[in-house]
């Protein structure tokens, strides 16, 4: 990104500290965590309960979190808790 004020040219850097690809991520207002790496999620069961669930953390983002273990693709995370 290029910001440009009077004549001064401003660059902008990111600098990336991990990354990982083809990941399961959740937003971390959906964690509740539980210890170093453990976390609990609440996820809406096939039945339209409320289920808790004991997951495995992994990079953090601003946003989303890594969820290495403890939910499949296609689950439904509740947020709000």
């Amino acid at each position: 990104m290029t910001l440009a004020a009077v004549g001064i040219v401003i660059y902008c850097a990111e600098i990336v500290l991990a990354s990982a690809e083809d990941v399961l991520f959740v937003p971390v207002a959906a964690l509740e965590s539980t210890g170093d790496d453990a976390a609990r999620v609440t996820v809406l069961a096939d039945d339209d309960r409320e289920q808790i669930r004991e997951v495995t953390t992994g990079l953090y983002g601003d946003a989303d979190v890594e969820i290495r273990s403890g939910l499949a693709e296609g689950d439904a995370v509740v947020l709000g808790r």
